[in-house]
Formats: structure tokens, C-alpha cells, sequence
């Protein structure tokens, strides 16, 4: 079965400079696709641990979940799932569209706190170094998180 994830509209010209406009330097797109933005997106919504509701009236461009499917990204809607929920049962046919919807909700909270990103980081034309420099970012908080792990396990 086929579900349409949705850009939400308020997030159009964000996802169009990451899928669509090219940058000063590669002279390409940061990202090749809306599905790769939207995959990116909702890494960022699931390490901020927040989902936004994308309402019928702010649906922009879509993709069908096949283009996910079809690129091996169908496993990280389903890995969201499960985790969101905390059950296996999301994984059935009947559902997909609540499965897809995860999905999306991770995505649209990840191009709010991206655009937050830009309007901060205003100087930066292309966007790159701010995209870089944050995930950097991400990287040495989540490394220092993971050391701080208490390792004491009994067995």
C-alpha cells in the first residue's frame, strides 16, 4: 500500500533550498532529493524527541512512500514506529498511514528547528557551513552523552 508523506507548506522554500537550489561551492543541491531532506528532517525531530502535527491545510509537496521503499529508506519510518510506540504492532498493513505519519511528524519538527537554524545563521548564504557546523554539533553533545553512560551492568 502506498501513503503520501507531506512537506508541510510553511516549510516549502526551506526543503526546496535543501532538495533544489545549488550551493556556491558543489555547484549541486546539498541534498538530491525531497525524500533525503525529509529522511535528514526527521532525524533532527527524533533527537529533539518531538513530533509536529502536519494538518491537511499545510500539506505541500508530497512522496509516496514507495520512493522510500524503493531507495532501502522504507526501514527508518518503521525504526521510528517501533520506537515511538513502543510496540511491534505499528508494523501492520492496516497501519501503514499511521506508520508514515511518524515518519512525517519527526520530519515537519526537524524543518521547524532547520529553519530556526538559517534565520540564526542569517550570514551564511548557502546554508552549508550552518547545516555542518550543527551536526558537529550534535555529534561531540551525543559523544559526551554516550561516555557519561553508566556502564556498572550486573549479569
Amino acid at each position: 500500500m502506498t501513503v503520501k508523506i507531506f512537506i508541510p507548506e510553511r516549510y516549502k522554500e526551506t526543503a526546496d533550498w535543501m532538495a533544489r537550489r545549488k550551493t556556491s561551492d558543489a555547484g549541486r543541491p546539498i541534498f538530491q532529493t525531497y525524500m533525503d531532506v525529509m529522511v535528514f528532517a526527521a532525524m533532527i525531530g527524533y533527537q529533539l524527541g518531538e513530533k509536529d502535527v502536519v494538518e491537511s491545510k499545510d500539506r505541500g509537496a508530497e512522496i509516496d512512500s514507495d520512493v522510500f521503499e524503493n531507495r532501502d529508506k522504507g526501514g527508518i519510518a518503521y525504526l521510528l514506529s517501533i520506537h515511538d510506540k513502543q510496540e511491534g504492532d505499528i508494523l501492520r498493513d492496516e497501519r501503514q498511514q499511521e506508520c508514515w505519519q511518524i515518519l512525517e511528524g519527526y520530519a515537519a519538527r526537524g524543518l521547524r528547528e532547520i529553519e530556526s537554524w538559517l534565520v540564526d545563521s542569517a550570514t551564511d548564504v548557502d546554508g552549508v557551513n550552518t547545516l555542518l557546523n550543527r551536526m558537529k554539533d550534535w555529534a561531540v553533545s551525543s559523544s559526551r552523552d554516550d561516555a557519561r553512560v553508566d556502564t556498572d551492568v550486573e549479569w
